[in-house]
């Protein structure tokens, strides 16, 4: 148990780029998002290390990423082909 025990942090970003450095990303079990533009995709894709081929992923944000729903990528998963979520 460390100092940090039982804390929830919850980060609410317009703009992500950038912002999912190894140590932020080594330290988040949870990042959800939606409605992603071209740029925004390339960032999540790069910033992730999605499992799959970047039109694959684009595709699959364009399947599930409608009527306000989420994409849930789970960090904690040790199954890098089941991290990716609708």
């Amino acid at each position: 148990m460390g100092r940090h025990y039982n804390i929830l942090t919850i980060m609410s970003l317009q703009y992500g780029k950038g912002l999912l450095t190894t140590s932020v990303r080594a330290n988040m079990k949870l990042i959800f998002f939606n409605n992603l533009n071209h740029e925004s995709e390339d960032a999540i894709y790069k910033s992730l290390h999605i499992p799959f081929k970047f039109n694959d992923f684009h595709n699959f944000i364009d399947k599930f990423d409608e009527n306000y729903q989420f994409i849930c990528y789970d960090n904690k998963e040790h199954d890098k082909h089941l991290r990716i979520k609708y």
